[in-house]
């Protein structure tokens, strides 16, 4: 709808404004390629929940749409850190991202896109699962749509279209976010239907 089409602008705009980084972890998905995997994944979780106070999909496709940012702030801002990032990803696979991160800017990339975010004023229901989204032990107002978030990276992953996730996060279960069995079949259906 509106707000698809209003998040899909936002993500073009964003594009433009920043570049993409020349470098790129060897065999890792392309940026955007894994953000609209998130986003449409995400937006096919939230429609499918029966939760009351499950994320809107419109807002649910916007957090997935943002939740890899971090990445194209550091190749921004930083691009001979972010080319050492790259560099140690690739020469340690069994660490996750935030591990190297922390190694080189002494922060995740998730808290510098949660705090860049935040200053353009989204919403805290935004920003907030972006920046927690590595935080094993999160309970905050915006845990469900973490929840969710975790749910989409578990299942890409799953079908080998991201990175696995960090084993250190906590599993998240369809059926505690009101994702049925035959809701879950639906959104994996869909996802293999258009992942040409």
């Amino acid at each position: 709808g509106i707000r698809t089409a209003l998040n899909m602008a936002l993500g073009i705009s964003l594009s433009g404004s920043l570049r993409m980084p020349a470098t790129q972890v060897a065999g890792a998905p392309p940026f955007w390629l894994e953000a609209l995997l998130t986003a449409s994944t995400l937006e096919a979780l939230a429609s499918a929940s029966r939760l009351p106070g499950a994320p809107a999909p419109g807002d649910a496709y916007l957090v997935g749409l943002l939740a890899n940012f971090g990445t194209l702030v550091i190749g921004h801002v930083f691009p001979q850190h972010y080319e050492r990032i790259c560099r140690l990803q690739e020469a340690n696979r069994h660490l996750t991202h935030a591990h190297v991160d922390q190694h080189v800017l002494q922060l995740p990339r998730e808290v510098i896109a949660a705090a860049l975010l935040e200053s353009w004023d989204l919403p805290q229901s935004v920003t907030e699962p972006i920046r927690f989204q590595l935080v094993p032990d999160y309970a905050g107002t915006s845990d469900m749509q973490l929840q969710f978030l975790r749910l989409a990276r578990d299942l890409l992953a799953a079908e080998g279209l991201i990175d696995p996730p960090d084993r250190t996060l906590p599993v998240a279960d369809p059926e505690a976010l009101g994702v049925s069995d035959r809701g879950l079949a639906t959104v994996m259906q869909r996802l293999q239907s258009s992942r040409d």
